[in-house]
């Protein structure tokens, strides 16, 4: 199953410059960046023996704060993104890179996840496929096994009006529309896919006003 837009938000022509400009947290869509990823590697209690999947793993920027894994495995639908991530990751011993969509991974013959996560990338999908991935995550974990995502985010759809209505001048209102044309996850609606998909969810924290992570687990019967 490949997502919709993998086309469409397919990064390359952006793969040179993106480093630079994720690293301006004076826009609004990048304010956070820094500590939305590493809550998200932090959440994920990523250890020495964990197995862990990246999914939008780009050039690399958040599976480079992961001290030590026994084995990583970065996805993306970007071939110019991934091939950006080598240079960052050379301190984790088994690393494996893959070009496909976030979806269409779990197609393929996977280990099983001690954690999965994702930073600003699961807004490509829409909200079907959301549910659909949360699913499919959850299929990938072990009992125990967490996933953490920080991305773009509303917290309910009421609170996307009152920011675009605050928002009324020409620029932030620009970035309204733009976010409006990609799919910002609402915080509401992505906690109860992800615990009809079998996870328990943690925490939902925010970091600016679009960013938030959200971590989650998933069961395990075999825990007293």
């Amino acid at each position: 199953m490949r997502s919709r837009d993998a086309d469409r938000f397919n990064h390359d022509p952006w793969a040179d410059d993106y480093d630079r400009k994720v690293r301006d947290e004076t826009n609004p869509i990048r304010a956070g960046y820094a500590a939305v990823l590493a809550w998200t590697v932090e959440q994920a209690r990523i250890g020495p023996d964990s197995v862990v999947l990246d999914l939008g793993v780009g050039t690399g920027n958040t599976v480079a704060l992961i001290p030590r894994a026994r084995r990583v495995v970065g996805v993306d639908v970007s071939t110019r993104m991934l091939a950006q991530a080598p240079a960052k990751l050379s301190h984790l011993l088994h690393v494996e890179l893959l070009e496909a969509d976030l979806l269409e991974v779990f197609d393929r013959d996977l280990p099983v996840f001690d954690a999965v996560v994702s930073t600003y990338s699961v807004h490509h999908l829409d909200d079907t496929e959301k549910a659909e991935l949360f699913r499919r995550v959850h299929g990938a974990l072990r009992p125990g096994g967490r996933a953490v995502f920080g991305d773009l985010m509303f917290e309910s759809e009421a609170a996307r009006s009152e920011i675009a209505a605050a928002w009324s001048d020409e620029d932030r209102a620009r970035v309204i529309k733009s976010l409006d044309e990609e799919h910002p996850w609402r915080v509401d609606h992505a906690v109860r896919h992800l615990e009809s998909a079998g996870l328990q969810v943690l925490e939902a924290r925010r970091f600016s006003v679009l960013s938030w992570g959200i971590s989650a687990e998933k069961p395990d019967p075999g825990a007293l």
